[in-house]
């Protein structure tokens, strides 16, 4: 037996265990299975697990006797206790090293607004931070038993949440992850999973950062969908996709199956007559829009019930009516389709109501009735007219052709009708009556069904003292009208023509019976409108004798809710002295009264409200002020909230709001004509802290002025101008107003907003947009299949030809002039080869071409090339070319989920540190001319093949000649942007600034180049000119150029919404010349009619563009200026030891207007805020080392009451002698 099989020693055996010794004994083979015959035990390694490492530790090579084992054997146990620790053999048996503890930490994007992913981070049990969270009884070998534990992070120390539950508790708990307060609000969309449902709450509200507010988006970002705030605005928008076959200008199929858009709720497009996919399959698998023939059919029928020309010869059409209908496989474009019009052209008629010939209808629908005879009968009964078809039966006489003349002729002693046999006095007529019609009119209420019995009463005879006809006056007809009999319905006090119908005395009663259950029945009532004010019908109304609905009452139920009336509370004023009349007011002693409107209107309607006390909320001339609003103090400060993280109130942060209830508060000093006398306490409270320096400060109302707050807020004409107007986009204007008033009030600059002018702008706009309905008409879901169907529609019909030839008059003169980019038609200019070959050579799109030999050869004004002292034309695509209008462009590019805009980015030499010095003081130009380069013109890339977006770069020009040189030839197309006279990016541009426009245009040149289709190209304006201002119609949204980068605005352009402020041909800088005798623009074709243009500088110069006639100056500064300015002065004039300083003492500096809207001003300010820490405002060296690093502080947990708040670092000044002045500003 081998050595390596010994598994057990002799008794006695002990072995060395600390070395190899000098040598040793023989292998003296075994005993039983590993006993050595020496007798004695080799010694065993043990080892313990240390829990408060953790690790498993050796203790050493023990023997048998150490381990307890005492009866001479070699059989070591597995586990020896020693009673302080256990021992194990060869290994710890469990795991005693360190194990990951898992935990969830929010480490999220420095914005509470916006909900981020908690992240698993996985430290192990003896860290320090386990440890420190308790672990188990000094055993860090489990993780700690508690679900939370402050953890160690590259990002300091985060609280994390245990376990793969803690991810969910964290996003709940972590202000940065939940996104709140906000995260998981929804509002509607129409759903995308069935698109035949209506609206779901399935789109997350969103907190716009610019803005400071929680709304609904326009759109869902996940799918594109648009959301709505409710659900009855939502579901009228979801639309379903359904096929149906397309109609030619014939009326007949084309073949194409083409998409419709339907309203939502449908089971299936069948259900509703179109087809669910895009083959157009009808049920038996064949395709529906195949044409089919016309085959028609002549068909005749009775007028009516026929005809009986009694009293006078008819015509045969008042008896006899034809109309043609058409075969059932025939296309129901041809007309009416009738079962019984064979494919052969015959109709086949019924006989009874239908008929294939005249002569039948006629001899159907024309008969002369029995006529009656006076019989007088014996002395002892009652005169009686008895019918004698025998002898008062003729035939009628006619031809049955159209003109012809029917009559029927009687012989004495017949009367005609028994209409006469009445009136002469034969016997009393008989009568069917609607007891339940009666009730109704008497204003009975919850009437009995047995009242809607239909009653045939007959005479009971005659009064033998006046000769009258008398019925029957002892039972009742109807248990809710007391003495309704047959008597009194017919002949006292309840006789009411509309519910009862005369029979004849002998005659059958059965039709008058049908009228009667036409008008009795209750399931043939008529539908009219609830009298509880719920905007819902009722189906209690009663037809007339003719079996139609009333005026007010109607068959469909739809039709009825559309003209029901409901309740609703106004605010009204007296219009005048002795005026009756009232409509909306905020005049003094207003009163909130009850109105009718239609139900079409909510009472939240602008201007409505649904209880009394919501309008008074706005109406109520209590004028209750907001510092004794309990209510509003408490929404705008909020005593008890600390901040466990940033100091409150000196950290200029976003505490954003969500859902909060208007909160009234008288205006204050808020400016009237914009406000009502009362407001939104955030609002007041805002303007308030931007104005009166002794009120207590506060972060909560800047982020609680919510669209709904302000328009409960603003003057009642001003919120209905903005709900009527609409954009060239079809979007109500509302929400671009609202966005520029919330701005004003945050930054302090409402007295830049002239309500006067914005309200006249407005007020012209609704004049116009009826006559631009294919643009300001409904508002269309954007980025679908039928919206970009739409949007192509609407180009290839509002698209105009950039080829001159298509035009008349000065319009061709003006088109030869309309600058196009090279690339965009191809243009090129033919050259014969050595070889005797033609070959085209194309302009780029700077207008040049490069030359074999040297140079380049240059585009000429006109679109010709000058060679030498000639000119050659240039070819292109100008058949094809097509463009649009700004009007229409901005309609395109919104179906096509994209915004026509303009983008200016200003960036300046960072050296200068003009964000820092830019001047206030010097006056405005009177304009600014931008010239494009065209070989700066590229291509960016595109969210949809149809909308181009193309940056370029723009030089400023200020030389006349220049100026005058560039727009001589090339005038369109231009832009002309007004801007508020106090931006600052006008100081980038005079301070050498690098200008590069970034536009969005409508285009075609992504796909195949067909030569049949319209080729759609950029307008890229050529001259761009900037006019300053501070007049509200010319500059509605007085927005101001954001802050991109060190030494770099942008500004976003729109078109102007007013229609007649654009597509016109005389932007106010140009000035228009008549080249004669010149040649004009081609000098080989003189043209007596050939124009050309200059900058018209006195008329631009004339633009009233200043409110009060002039600017004011200085103009202000804006809040970025400020900070950097402040930054500079601590670092030249205060004693920062290394130590940097804190960002409250730069925000005591700065007004809290302006600090609050750095949000605004600088759109990623939590960016700049990290430069800043770091050091790196700038992206140069030099500059950085001019402002010192800025830290924010940490909450000292004490409310902003709290007289020790101001508790955080501030650095020292340097004595005034050492002081160094600020440097100069830059106009």
């Amino acid at each position: 037996m081998s050595w390596l099989d010994c598994t057990t020693r002799p008794p006695g055996y002990y072995g060395g265990g600390d070395g190899p010794g000098g040598g040793g004994d023989g292998d003296g083979g075994c005993i039983g299975n590993g006993c050595d015959d020496d007798g004695a035990c080799n010694e065993q390694e043990y080892f313990k697990c240390d829990k408060t490492i953790p690790e498993c530790q050796s203790v050493g090579f023990k023997s048998p006797e150490q381990v307890g084992v005492t009866d001479g054997t070699c059989q070591f146990p597995d586990v020896f206790n020693t009673g302080s620790e256990i021992w194990y053999k060869d290994n710890c048996p469990e795991p005693c090293d360190p194990i990951e503890c898992s935990f969830f930490v929010c480490y999220g994007d420095g914005d509470p607004s916006t909900p981020n992913p908690c992240e698993e981070v996985k430290p192990y049990s003896n860290d320090p931070d386990m440890i420190a969270c308790g672990g188990q009884n000094g055993d860090y070998t489990v993780c700690p038993p508690g679900p939370i534990c402050t953890i160690g992070t590259p990002l300091g120390a985060k609280t994390g949440y245990k376990g793969p539950e803690g991810k969910d508790i964290c996003e709940q708990l972590e202000d940065d992850c939940n996104g709140a307060p906000g995260f998981g609000e929804k509002c509607w969309e129409c759903p995308t999973d069935d698109p035949k449902k209506c609206c779901e709450q399935t789109c997350d509200f969103v907190y716009d950062a610019v803005e400071d507010a929680w709304y609904c988006p326009t759109s869902n970002p996940d799918n594109g969908n648009i959301c709505y705030e409710d659900s009855t605005t939502c579901d009228p928008e979801c639309k379903v996709e359904c096929w149906e076959c397309e109609h030619g200008a014939d009326g007949l199929f084309t073949g194409n199956c083409v998409p419709v858009m339907v309203d939502c709720n449908i089971d299936s497009c069948q259900m509703i007559g179109m087809y669910d996919t895009s083959e157009c399959l009808d049920e038996n698998g064949d395709h529906a829009c195949e044409t089919q023939p016309c085959v028609e059919c002549e068909k005749f029928e009775c007028v009516g019930s026929g005809c009986d020309p009694l009293e006078s010869p008819l015509p045969f059409e008042h008896c006899v009516k034809s109309s043609i209908v058409y075969s059932l496989n025939s296309p129901t474009s041809c007309g009416v389709i009738d079962d019984n019009c064979g494919e052969n052209g015959i109709y086949t008629g019924d006989g009874t109501n239908t008929f294939s010939t005249a002569q039948a209808a006629a001899e159907a629908c024309i008969s002369c009735a029995p006529g009656y005879k006076c019989d007088d009968g014996s002395i002892d009964t009652d005169p009686q007219c008895e019918s004698s078809p025998e002898e008062c039966t003729p035939d009628p006489g006619g031809i049955p052709e159209e003109g012809s003349i029917w009559s029927c002729t009687y012989e004495d002693p017949c009367w005609e009708t028994d209409d006469d046999c009445y009136k002469n006095d034969c016997e009393c007529a008989s009568y069917v009556i609607c007891p339940g019609c009666i009730a109704e009119a008497q204003g009975a209420t919850d009437i009995s069904e047995s009242c809607y019995d239909c009653q045939t009463c007959h005479s009971t005879g005659r009064d033998e003292d006046t000769d009258e006809c008398e019925y029957d006056d002892g039972v009742l007809l109807c248990p809710d009208v007391p003495g309704l009999t047959c008597q009194t319905a017919i002949k006292g006090a309840f006789s009411n023509s509309e519910c009862t119908t005369k029979c004849g005395p002998k005659g059958n009663c059965e039709d008058a019976s049908e009228a009667c259950e036409a008008i009795c029945s209750l399931d043939k009532k008529c539908w009219e409108c609830s009298d509880e004010d719920d905007c819902e019908c009722e189906k209690t109304c009663t037809r007339n004798s003719l079996g139609e609905c009333p005026t007010d009452c109607y068959e469909d139920p739809d039709v009825c809710k559309d003209t029901c009336m409901h309740t609703c509370w106004v605010c009204i004023g007296p219009n005048g002295p002795g005026s009756t009349e009232y409509s909306f007011s905020t005049e003094e002693d207003p009163e909130c009264r009850k109105i009718k409107i239609p139900c079409s209107f909510e009472c939240g309607s602008a201007g409505y409200y649904d209880t009394k006390d919501a309008c008074e909320g706005v109406c109520n001339p209590t004028n209750e002020s907001f510092n004794d609003n309990d209510k509003a103090i408490d929404l705008v400060y909020k005593y008890n909230y600390v901040d466990s993280v940033y100091e409150r109130n000196l950290s200029n942060q976003k505490y954003p709001q969500l859902n909060t209830p208007f909160t009234p508060v008288n205006k204050g000093s808020l400016p009237d004509g914009i406000f009502r006398r009362n407001v939104h306490a955030s609002i007041y409270a805002t303007n308030a802290m931007n104005n009166a320096s002794g009120m207590l400060f506060s972060d909560f109302p800047y982020s609680d002025i919510t669209n709904a707050h302000l328009e409960q807020s603003l003057d009642l004409e001003l919120v209905s101008l903005l709900n009527e107007v609409k954009l060239a986009t079809g979007e109500p204007i509302k929400r671009r107003i609202l966005g520029m008033i919330r701005n004003l009030i945050i930054s302090n600059r409402l007295h830049t907003l002239d309500v006067g002018e914005l309200k006249g702008m407005l007020r012209r706009v609704k004049e116009q947009q009826g006559k631009y309905s294919e643009t300001r008409g409904a508002y269309s879901l954007p980025g679908t299949h039928a919206s970009e169907a739409q949007a192509l529609k609407l180009a290839g019909e509002k698209a105009w030809d950039v080829n001159p030839d298509s035009y008349r008059g000065s319009t061709i003169e003006k088109m030869r002039l309309w600058k196009t980019i090279a690339t965009d038609l191809d243009k090129s200019i033919p050259v014969r080869l050595s070889d005797g070959s033609l070959k085209n050579l194309y302009y780029s799109v700077s207008d040049t071409i490069p030359l074999e030999t040297s140079g380049t050869m240059t585009l000429s004004p006109g679109d010709v090339q000058q060679v030498g002292s000639s000119y050659i034309a240039v070819s292109g695509d100008y058949e094809r070319g097509r463009i649009l209008q700004l009007e229409d462009l901005q309609k395109v590019c919104s179906l096509l989920g994209e915004e026509y805009s303009f983008t200016m980015n200003v960036k300046t030499d960072e050296t200068i540190r003009l964000d820092e010095r830019y001047g206030v003081s010097s006056t405005r130009q009177d304009f600014y001319m931008l010239t494009l380069e065209p070989s700066s013109i590229d291509d960016l890339d595109r969210d949809n093949p149809f909308v181009a977006k193309t940056k370029a770069k723009y030089t400023y020009q200020t030389n006349g000649p220049i100026r005058n040189d560039w727009v001589k030839y090339r005038p369109w197309p231009y832009m002309v942007f007004y801007v508020d006279a106090d931006d600052p990016i006008f100081n980038y541009i005079t301070n050498d600034g690098e200008v590069n426009i970034t536009s969005t245009d409508f285009v075609t040149d992504l796909f195949e180049d067909d030569p049949n289709m319209m080729r759609f190209i950029r307008r890229l304006p050529w001259t761009v000119v900037l006019i300053p201002s501070d007049k509200s119609n010319n500059v509605p949204s007085h927005v101001i150029s954001t802050q991109k980068a060190y030494g770099e605005r942008e500004l976003k352009f729109l078109v102007n919404p007013d229609p007649k402020r654009s597509d016109t041909w005389y932007g106010p800088h140009l000035r228009e010349h008549h080249s004669y005798p010149g040649p004009g623009v081609n000098p080989s074709k003189p043209d007596i009619n050939a124009l050309y243009y200059s900058v018209y500088t006195d008329q631009i110069n004339a633009v009233e563009k200043y409110t009060n006639g002039a600017p004011t100056l200085p103009r202000p500064t804006f809040g970025m200026r400020d900070v950097l300015s402040t930054l500079k002065d601590l670092k030249d004039n205060y004693i920062l030891n290394g130590r940097g300083v804190n960002w409250p003492q730069i925000y005591e500096t700065v007004p809290r207007s302006k600090m609050k809207n750095l949000f605004q001003e600088v759109p990623d300010w939590e960016s700049f805020k990290t430069k800043a820490a770091f050091g790196k405002i700038s992206t140069v060296d030099s500059v950085n080392e001019n402002y010192p690093k800025v830290r924010d502080v940490r909450s000292n947990n004490r409310g902003i009451r709290d007289t020790n708040l101001n508790t955080y670092y501030k650095a020292g000044k340097l004595p005034d002698s050492e002081v160094t002045p600020p440097p100069g500003p830059l106009e």
